[in-house]
């Protein structure tokens, strides 16, 4: 059987009593690095096979993986720190057990996501995980300007090194929104900063940020209006040629925001 296991966040002695056993039972550990998970399994003087499965493992070394399965072997799946298969290639295994009848669970536990969801202090009712943000400025910022129209808080990673651009992405796209800064979750410096994009620009001037970063921002909470806006209009009209008015309004209501009643209406006057 292969088990997910969920590994603490920051503080080691934050490993549920469940993952513990899973992993002093198996037969062997997957993990995004051997030398991180190590220390993790010394504190808990368990000693296993070790082998490293990340973005880089081919289709070959996941055909292996199926193979000890099929012969009974017990393997759990960790990651660094927080839940496995969130933002990891771990969902690829979990897709060949499906296919081959193979048994799976997971052992829960910590997720940076949904602690930092926690601590923000944003709405919690409804949000939406994006994973990591994009490097590139300009694909950064079509990416968060795509969600910001969607009616839940907004949760990406982000990195120390390129929090201060993308907060210049968000103070230009929706300078009045609440964003919180999530960092070093459970550990010493945990910190977290929540205001408008120019004031935590100007909170982290001179400060740079360390660590593993969570990036919230608040959700839209009224209905936009599309206005002139000639990218909207055009989506409309392309996709009208492949789907009926009534759709494209369900759809770009989503993804935009703006209401379905004023798409509709859009689509009728470009038909005219």
């Amino acid at each position: 059987m292969l088990t997910i296991v969920a590994t603490p966040i920051g503080n080691l002695g934050d490993m549920s009593l469940r993952a513990i056993e899973a992993l002093k039972a198996c037969d062997l550990i997957l993990c995004e690095d051997t030398r991180t998970s190590s220390k993790l399994l010394n504190h808990f003087s368990i000693s296993k096979p070790l082998k490293a499965y990340h973005d880089h493992s081919k289709d070959t070394d996941r055909d292996a993986i199926i193979g000890q399965l099929k012969e009974g072997k017990s393997i759990c799946l960790i990651s660094d720190a927080g839940s496995p298969l969130i933002s990891d290639p771990g969902y690829k295994l979990i897709k060949l057990c499906q296919e081959h009848g193979l048994d799976y669970t997971t052992a829960p536990g910590a997720s940076s996501l949904i602690a930092a969801l926690q601590l923000s202090g944003l709405p919690s009712d409804q949000f939406y995980f994006g994973g990591f943000l994009e490097a590139k400025e300009q694909a950064k910022t079509n990416q968060i300007e795509t969600m910001l129209g969607l009616e839940a808080t907004l949760i990406f990673f982000e990195t120390a090194k390129r929090i201060q651009s993308t907060l210049k992405v968000l103070e230009n796209l929706s300078p009045s929104r609440n964003v919180a800064i999530v960092r070093e979750i459970t550990k010493k410096f945990e910190q977290v900063l929540v205001g408008v994009p120019a004031e935590l620009l100007s909170n982290i001037e001179g400060n740079p940020l360390k660590g593993e970063i969570v990036l919230l921002i608040e959700k839209n909470k009224s209905k936009k209006t599309s206005g002139s806006n000639p990218k909207l209009l055009k989506k409309i009209e392309t996709l009208v040629r492949y789907m009926p008015l009534k759709e494209v309004a369900r759809y770009l209501e989503e993804e935009t925001g703006v209401s379905k009643k004023e798409i509709y209406n859009l689509g009728l006057e470009l038909k005219k």
